[in-house]
């Protein structure tokens, strides 16, 4: 499960550098409105997925050390 909220950190992280590319960029007028929607979902499976991995870790530290 642990690797599951890693690539999704990941690709949250990637939507991230592909919103405000499209944000930014000067030839199509669409671009603005469509890399506001993709990075406001990154930034957001980024806040869960950050969160969901940190409450995740310590679970797996205990299970894999037999203190269940």
């Amino acid at each position: 499960m642990r690797s599951l909220w890693r690539r999704l950190d990941r690709a949250s992280l990637a939507g991230i550098a592909a919103g405000l590319a499209l944000e930014l960029q000067p030839f199509w007028d669409g671009g603005l409105r469509a890399g506001f929607f993709v990075l406001l979902t990154s930034v957001v499976l980024q806040i869960v997925s950050s969160h969901a991995a940190a409450s995740a870790a310590p679970a797996t530290a205990a299970a894999a050390a037999g203190r269940d």
